[in-house]
């Protein structure tokens, strides 16, 4: 397969994993992906008006009545359901930016610390879709503002130090910052999968496949039944040329996931593997 294969199907098969392994699709809208080249940075605000343009009718009326209704709410419930409604109809648009801005605003009027983690992963998964948009600088203020509340209130929470990590790493100004939190976590708790996955995934995307393939393979020998883990194995072995090997863990992937919309997915892409 020639390298611009490659790329084409490395893009195919992060779309989706973000489907069905993330919760939450990595397809950009419309308006993000224009806006993906552009070197300046724009505010939130000036970003919806511009994705605005974008709605059809019926979406940006009922948005719109959404808004105005924010603006004249006088009580913190009414104010809070408004904007969990709001952030939730970006959350539908597929606009995960607008969708952590206004769930950060919900977080906000209700003071509730509860909801600080919750808000934090929310903004680590809007860094990782926007990364290149025009709104990628405000993304990444609030998720570090938001990764701070966090660990400011628990310090030892795991979860959140691999998000922080995750930050580091797609920041990328200090990138072995984040590994290193990674294998700190990692010396403490050889199985916590979810570090594992972080190395493994950063390992991929660095082309360093032989440690890429080391951390899926620790995951699935603790947990054999890790389809994330066993997908992004299939993924590594592709990028590596061994198509064969590669084909049977998306075959047995696909075994275990059992849907229908993900088999098709996978059918396509081990076509692709075959030419």
């Amino acid at each position: 397969m020639q390298k611009k294969q490659y790329i084409l199907l490395l893009i195919t098969l992060c779309i989706v994993a973000g489907i069905y392994f993330f919760g939450k699709t990595t397809h950009q809208n419309k308006a993000t992906a224009t806006n993906t080249t552009i070197a300046s940075t724009t505010t939130f605000d000036a970003y919806e008006e511009e994705v605005l343009q974008q709605l059809n009718s019926t979406n940006k009326d009922s948005l719109m009545l959404w808004k105005t209704a924010l603006n004249n709410a006088n009580s913190t419930k009414d104010k809070a359901q408004l904007l969990q409604k709001i952030s939730f109809f970006w959350q539908q648009q597929q606009n995960v930016g607008l969708e952590a801005y206004y769930f950060q605003q919900y977080t906000d009027v209700l003071k509730d610390t509860s909801l600080l983690k919750e808000n934090a992963s929310l903004w680590i998964f809007a860094l990782k879709n926007n990364k290149d948009s025009i709104i990628s600088n405000n993304i990444s203020t609030f998720a570090n503002q938001s990764l701070e509340k966090v660990l400011e209130k628990n310090p030892d929470d795991v979860d959140a130090k691999i998000m922080q990590a995750e930050y580091f790493v797609l920041q990328g100004e200090n990138p072995m910052q984040g590994i290193g939190i990674l294998k700190s976590i990692i010396d403490k708790d050889p199985h916590n999968e979810k570090a594992l996955m972080a190395l493994g995934r950063f390992s991929l995307q660095s082309g360093q496949f032989d440690k890429a393939r080391e951390r899926f393979k620790q995951v699935l020998e603790h947990n054999n039944q890790n389809t994330e883990a066993l997908y992004f194995l299939a993924i590594t072995e592709a990028e590596a040329g061994n198509k064969e090997t590669a084909i049977n863990l998306f075959e047995l992937c696909k075994q275990l996931v059992q849907n229908e919309d993900f088999s098709k997915e996978i059918d396509a892409i081990i076509e692709n593997l075959k030419r």
